[in-house]
């Protein structure tokens, strides 16, 4: 039963690791959307002039698109938000009547309910890590998005400008 606790211990540290590499990797992610929203906010007040109030097509569609990318943006920054909220870490017991159980109980016994422990609190862990793993699967999807759309935006506007 020693080999299989040490093997719990080992996948439990592994999932720990993993909870915190989202948690860190989501905040750094949270703060490049923060500045790209607050940047792409004072581009439009610049670039304003050269489509409103919108004529043409072309100006209608250059709207729809930075407004594309302006929502795949937001929508983004919502799913990092959801990544990182802050959600309980299913961790081991560690409560003193834990403690008085496993002092108290047969070796066996103690083993046995170790042995659950981190079985349960390894299922916790890991649907915890993956709900973090989809939205910022879907956070980063977004933000290709948005990486395209303001590509072509950005073509379309050096079009607009150089035939004016």
């Amino acid at each position: 039963m020693a080999n299989v606790l040490g093997y719990l211990k080992d996948r439990y540290d592994e999932e720990q690791g993993r909870f915190a590499h989202f948690e860190e990797k989501c905040s750094k992610l949270l703060t490049l959307l923060s500045i790209l929203i607050a940047a792409l906010g004072s581009i439009a007040a610049v670039k304003s002039p050269l489509i409103f109030p919108p004529i043409s097509g072309m100006q209608w569609l250059v709207i729809a698109i930075f407004a594309g990318a302006i929502l795949s943006l937001i929508c983004a920054w919502g799913h990092t938000l959801l990544a990182l909220k802050i959600d309980d870490c299913p961790v081991m017991p560690r409560s003193a009547e834990t403690a008085k159980y496993l002092r108290e109980s047969s070796e066996e016994e103690s083993e046995q309910h170790l042995f659950n422990c981190y079985v349960d609190t390894l299922e916790n862990l890991a649907e915890a890590v993956n709900r973090k793993a989809k939205n910022v699967e879907l956070a980063y999807s977004e933000l290709t998005i948005t990486a395209w759309l303001l590509g072509v935006w950005a073509i379309l506007l050096i079009i607009m400008e150089s035939s004016s």
